[in-house]
């Protein structure tokens, strides 16, 4: 399964690509944010673990009550 850290698994980058791609991916910042998304998602499938059941979407459902 390709992942983001690995880009010539998503698609034929040109050597000026890949430069940028590695220049973006050794940035502070976006270290910064890559280490959040990947908290959120371990604490997200930890939750999952949980709760087995369905997932939905974020479309809303006939079935779904509004706060109001």
């Amino acid at each position: 399964m390709p992942t983001l850290a690995e880009p010539e698994a998503l698609a034929d980058l040109s050597p000026a690509d890949r430069d940028a791609w590695n220049e973006w991916v050794r940035r502070e910042k976006t270290q910064a944010f890559l280490d959040r998304v990947i908290a959120m998602c371990r604490v997200q499938a930890e939750v999952n673990r949980g709760n087995p059941g369905q997932m939905l979407s974020g479309e809303r459902h006939a079935t779904d009550q509004d706060d109001a």
